[in-house]
């Protein structure tokens, strides 16, 4: 039994030299980890930090988005009002296009008009000309026959007496 219980002490003396030499690698990788590790944390606190930086920054954009969203529809709307006056103002101006077209012949035919009475004034012109030439010519006829009717009716006057 004494050697079995020496065996069995040899056994746990392997076994904790064993566990003793893993300790030692184990605190060896741990010293040598240790600043890795450090280091991984570090930059898991960085990049928490740049988490969250993104994360405002993708609101601040979220923000800028809608507003810029609602400046072009704001703007959009502003484009359709003014189509819509555009639109009307081409109405507008095709319909005072085409009076304009219909004074312009209407212009005409007064001008025409007017030609025409121009000319048939200065017809009558001509004519009241030649008339009160002739006016003249008979008056001057009608002076010369009472003349002449007073020299006829004085001779006429005398040979009688």
């Amino acid at each position: 039994e004494h050697l079995q219980l020496q065996e069995e002490l040899s056994n746990l003396m392997k076994e904790q030299d064993l566990l003793e030499n893993k300790l030692r690698t184990y605190e060896k990788e741990k010293t040598t980890f240790a600043p890795a590790l450090e280091e991984t944390q570090w930059e898991v606190c960085q990049k928490s930090g740049e988490i969250s930086l993104l994360k405002q920054q993708l609101k601040e954009s979220q923000t800028e988005l809608n507003s810029k969203t609602n400046e072009v529809l704001n703007l959009k709307a502003q484009l359709k009002d003014l189509r819509a006056k555009m639109e009307m103002l081409e109405i507008k101006i095709h319909d005072l296009e085409d009076s304009l077209h219909a004074k312009a012949m209407e212009l005409e035919v007064c001008e025409n008009e007017l030609q025409r009475k121009k000319n048939e004034s200065e017809l009558l012109r001509e004519k009241v000309n030649l008339l009160e030439q002739e006016i003249a010519e008979l008056r001057t006829e009608l002076t010369i026959l009472r003349e002449e009717m007073k020299c006829g009716v004085v001779s006429i006057g005398l040979e009688e007496s």
